[in-house]
């Protein structure tokens, strides 16, 4: 999922996205990478099912 549709779907502002998902990928819970002029962003495979549910839930 983009950036610009998360910040959408969430309702808040994109600046406040890239900030939120910068620091979850600091911590290896998401992963990203550039394609064109965006940034697209996934959950970790790496990550254990349970924790990756409950991403999937929220995001």
């Amino acid at each position: 999922m983009s950036v610009s549709a998360l910040a959408d779907e969430l309702g808040i502002s994109l600046k406040n996205t890239s900030r939120n998902l910068s620091i979850l990928a600091n911590l290896d819970l998401i992963e990203f990478q550039g394609r064109q002029d965006r940034v697209y962003y996934s959950i970790n495979p790496k990550l254990s099912g349970a924790v990756a549910r409950i991403f999937k839930i929220v995001f």
